[in-house]
């Protein structure tokens, strides 16, 4: 038994109702004996929803076949990308650029430092000729043949042998390292440079070798700065400090490197102007014109450039003019011998009050104040002086005008000027110049061991000491 359900309508899809699987067959029966006028609309719908599901078969049916057709061409897909990542395709080299010509770098004998360099510059030439060397193993045969002496040996065994290594460049570059190499790696590079200066080398030796070290410790950047400077020799150092320091490596770098070749220039110019001069120039310029007096001459006395050269070409004494005598034994300058050991009568020259208050004269080795470029000199600062101190300073002026060891400035720079009190209750005159020496180029000299200077004192048994004055 079965019966249909049809509606058709508007818009209204079609629906039919199957019941009992033999519809379909009973009602073709029945079709015949039916009025045609109520048939029709039955017949057309089964017609229709016959169709439907003919055109649905046939369209699942191509659905199916292009989803087959779709996976095999994945499959193709997939099995060309395995190929080509296990076995790439080398390009023809008419369709690309010529690849550059290079030399080989130097050849690798073992050494202990240079391992990781020679492998580097290997890797440089593969990088360069990508297609000559695009297989592993003519990586590593190439790095083979550069090898020569023991490291020639080690790898000629290996490539015999045919290990592991061999067929991967990677893998040997590895294996080569452990064997090889004993650079400063790790923490190394960060012991050496904590100690490294400068020394007697020029500050571009130092900055190369800062340079190499710093790129494998890890240090950062501040630090860096701060250990740089460190290791510079003191006069570059002091140079560095008193301009604006720079908070990067690189410029602090450059500054060094300025400041250390002025130095350079300034010596160069100096031993020139030394070279340049004779004896007898040298001799003469120490001599003032004939126009003006000397200002500074031994004992006060003014006396004539070439007055003074006759004195020394026939051997007179330089104070008097007398032959037959020195200025360290004239009778017209005995000295103030008043309490001196008779040991010391023959050297009554050093004890002359009136040279004790004049100034030498000129010479060609006066040595000069040299300030840092960029500096000026301080303007001082003033120091509050007692009744008994301010009178004490115009005795101390007047003095030192009227010997002529000072004279009268209108310069604005200046420096502090202060009494301490002596041992005998005196004042002592001091100047604060410490705001000149700080702007000043610092002469240094080696001072002797302290074992050696008291080596020379082994055996005696008296000590003097004597107040020379001022």
């Amino acid at each position: 038994m079965g019966g249909v359900r049809a509606r058709v309508g508007g818009k209204k899809r079609l629906f039919l109702y199957f019941a009992f699987g033999s519809y379909l067959s009973t009602s073709q029966n029945n079709l015949a004996t039916m009025d045609p006028a109520r048939e029709s609309p039955i017949h057309t719908a089964v017609e229709l929803q016959g169709a439907m599901l003919g055109r649905h078969d046939e369209e699942l049916t191509a659905a199916r076949h292009a989803v087959e057709t779709l996976a095999a061409q994945l499959t193709d897909l997939s099995l060309q990308v395995h190929q080509f990542r296990t076995n790439p395709p080398v390009p023809s080299r008419s369709s690309e650029a010529p690849e550059p010509r290079i030399n080989n770098p130097p050849c690798y004998a073992g050494e202990p430092t240079q391992c990781r360099s020679f492998i580097t510059q290997c890797e440089v030439v593969f990088s360069l000729q990508p297609t000559t060397y695009s297989r592993e193993r003519a990586r590593v045969a190439y790095v083979i043949s550069l090898l020569t002496g023991r490291a020639r040996e080690w790898g000629t065994a290996a490539w015999e042998a045919d290990v592991d290594f061999i067929t991967r460049f990677d893998s040997f570059k590895e294996e080569m390292i452990r064997v090889f190499d004993r650079s400063a790696h790790g923490e190394e590079p960060s012991r050496i440079l904590s100690s490294l200066r400068q020394g007697r080398g020029t500050v571009v030796d130092y900055s190369i070798e800062f340079c190499t070290l710093s790129t494998t410790c890890g240090w950062n950047e501040p630090a860096l700065v701060a250990r740089f400077l460190e290791g510079l020799n003191a006069n570059v150092k002091d140079e560095v400090i008193a301009r604006e320091l720079p908070t990067r490596l690189d410029p602090l770098i450059e500054l060094a490197i300025r400041i250390e070749k002025r130095f350079d220039l300034r010596r160069r110019t100096r031993g020139l102007d030394s070279a340049s001069q004779s004896p007898m120039s040298a001799v003469s310029s120490s001599f003032p014109s004939n126009s003006e007096p000397e200002p500074m001459q031994l004992g006060g006395l003014r006396i004539s450039a070439k007055e003074r050269e006759r004195r020394l070409i026939n051997r007179l004494c330089m104070y008097c003019g007398a032959p037959n005598h020195y200025v360290s034994a004239c009778p017209e300058e005995p000295g103030d011998l008043i309490g001196v050991p008779e040991e010391y009568h023959d050297l009554r020259a050093v004890f002359s009050r009136s040279r004790a208050t004049s100034l030498p004269p000129h010479r060609p080795y006066d040595c000069g104040i040299d300030l840092l470029p960029g500096t000026t000199p301080p303007r001082g600062r003033l120091y509050s002086l007692s009744a008994p101190e301010r009178d004490a300073l115009e005795k101390y002026l007047s003095e030192s005008l009227n010997a002529g060891t000072i004279v009268a400035s209108s310069s604005p720079a200046g420096a502090g000027f202060f009494f301490v009190k002596k041992k005998d209750g005196s004042l002592g005159p001091c100047i604060d110049y410490r705001g000149l020496n700080d702007i000043t180029i610092k002469n240094r000299y080696p001072l002797p061991l302290m074992s050696s200077a008291f080596e020379l004192l082994q055996g005696a048994k008296v000590f003097t000491k004597l107040d020379l004055g001022q």
